[in-house]
């Protein structure tokens, strides 16, 4: 992932406006932090969907994100999207149906906390 990102980052040098270069190091990023989905990596993934308007990935994993960090609103809105950018036979369509199944009834011990 190292040579990776820092490919990705000389590329986003050259053009700040790269959506591939951005996605690719959000990608190089999340695969160094074990899945994790870092604030930096989030801000690329932000980026990347903006300039790649019909790629699923970086809306995809925006979404992850929202799962990861519980922010059930977000992942309700974000998930639907990632289906529409989705290929028909895109294999990935159950595991979107599930997180959004996930997101709209989230498990009780990540509900949060009413005082």
């Amino acid at each position: 992932p190292a040579q990776a990102a820092n490919a990705f980052e000389a590329a986003l040098r050259r053009d700040p406006e790269n959506g591939p270069a951005m996605l690719g190091l959000g990608r190089a990023l999340v695969q160094s932090q074990e899945g994790a989905i870092s604030p930096q990596a989030l801000n690329l993934f932000t980026g990347a969907a903006q300039l790649l308007p019909n790629d699923p990935a970086p809306v995809l994993y925006l979404a992850l994100a929202a799962s990861q960090q519980k922010r059930w609103a977000d992942a309700r809105q974000l998930w639907p999207e990632v289906e529409k950018r989705l290929p028909a036979d895109d294999p990935r369509h159950a595991m979107v149906a599930a997180m959004l199944a996930e997101a709209k009834s989230p498990p009780k011990a990540d509900s949060p906390k009413t005082d």
